[in-house]
């Protein structure tokens, strides 16, 4: 039995992208193959960012659900689509895919980063005091804010209606 690389970068007879029923003949089909895996990598990076931003409010409507659950398929189809390119062991596509995850990924952290409120910060919140000073968070400081708001709940709501009055 003959031993094969792990990867190659050969166009044999016998090369196709994801089927049969596209076959790569040439550095044409090629070219469009790998810029169909671009595209492949961007649209799930995409879907990523807009099913995160697809948020429930109560009550929650059986079409908001299903749309997450949509995108949440589509966007594994997209992520197993990619996989079965990796297991190819085709040079160009491990090449193809890892660049385009990360300018895929780049642009997504450039949208994140242009959605942040410029006086809003990572760590805004009632523990925000742990990681104000000293340029990163500290397990000491953390603790000390948990145990202050512990020790100092906010007030109970007074209520009309209380039942044990």
């Amino acid at each position: 039995m003959e031993s094969t690389p792990y990867f190659h970068h050969d166009i044999g007879s016998h090369m196709y992208f994801l089927s049969s029923a596209f076959p790569i003949h040439g550095p044409g089909s090629l070219f469009l193959a790998y810029f169909s895996t671009a595209l492949l990598c961007w649209g799930e990076r995409a879907l990523t960012v807009i099913l995160e931003g697809v948020h429930y409010s109560y009550p929650v409507p059986k079409s908001r659900i299903m749309l997450r659950s949509s995108l949440y398929a589509l966007s594994i189809i997209l992520r197993y689509l990619v996989m079965l390119l990796l297991m190819s062991f085709h040079l160009g596509f491990f090449i193809v895919i890892v660049l385009s995850t990360f300018l895929g990924q780049v642009a997504v952290e450039f949208y994140r980063a242009r959605s942040i409120h410029p006086h809003h910060t990572a760590t805004d919140g009632p523990f925000s005091s742990a990681f104000s000073s000293g340029g990163g968070p500290s397990y000491i400081k953390l603790q000390q804010s948990i145990m202050s708001h512990a020790r100092n709940p906010p007030p109970a709501p007074s209520g009309d209606g209380d039942a044990c009055s």
